[in-house]
């Protein structure tokens, strides 16, 4: 009793680990998907908001999304804008985008450490349910995504009905100043990304989520189902060797 108790604990634990490290991937592949940046500017007309052209608006906005990965070192740079020749970003722009960095680094750390224990469950996993290690699993995976999921239904219904308060909530919850709230008549980082932007990327997230989730869901009845047929399959008898 207790070997199934601990296996099944792992199974969810690993099951966790998993959906996180799944909604996380997705996040990144998401939001750094420059082709999504450029449909959205040519929908929401940023180049005419923002006054830099489109070529211009394409390398501020491949600048911004490698420092907010971490690949570049700083935003400072310089464009023509309205047909004068200044720093894209100002300095609460800037600092802002420090914590962006930050926050995104702490998520990068929970992804990465949700696949070290994926890893690492995973091997003792094994060595404790053994043979019932695709059982355990797959059990535990249905456990983890119909109560995960239904917190990410949630999240996404509630999204969709109010975004404006969510993205504010969102906002007051993760950052510890107001340099968030910028001014659109004057600051370009929020006419780059205009609130609508944020909606898109947000279903988009929310919609990439839940396919992947559902592909690994597809995969773990699938081999529940394979392994009851093989449980309740009726025992061959062996021959007696008797002779006639």
């Amino acid at each position: 009793m207790r070997s199934k108790v601990g296996s099944y604990s792992l199974g969810i634990l690993i099951s966790v680990a998993l959906f996180i490290s799944i909604v996380f991937t997705c996040f990144d592949w998401v939001a750094f998907d420059e082709s999504a940046y450029w449909r959205a500017q040519d929908t929401y007309e940023i180049t005419t908001i923002t006054g830099l052209a489109q070529k211009d608006l394409r390398e501020v906005t491949h600048r911004l999304l490698q420092y907010t990965k971490g690949n570049a070192q700083s935003l400072t740079m310089q464009y023509p804008i309205g047909g004068e020749m200044r720093e894209v970003f100002d300095k609460r722009e800037k600092d802002h985008m420090v914590d962006v960095q930050k926050l995104f680094k702490s998520g990068y750390m929970i992804r990465n450490f949700s696949i070290i224990a994926i890893l690492l469950l995973t091997t003792i996993l094994v060595s404790v349910a053994r043979s019932k290690i695709y059982k355990v699993l797959a059990k535990s995976w249905l456990i983890t995504v119909i109560s995960l999921g239904a917190l990410l239904a949630a999240l996404g219904l509630y999204l969709f009905i109010d975004f404006d308060t969510a993205f504010t909530q969102f906002h007051r919850l993760f950052f510890t100043n107001d340099l968030w709230q910028l001014d659109i008549n004057t600051e370009v980082l929020i006419q780059m990304l205009p609130e609508e932007f944020f909606f898109s990327l947000v279903r988009s997230i929310i919609i990439s989520s839940a396919i992947s989730l559902a592909a690994v869901t597809g995969i773990a009845v699938a081999a529940r189902s394979i392994i009851e047929k093989h449980e309740n399959k009726p025992a061959v008898k062996a021959d007696d060797g008797n002779l006639t």
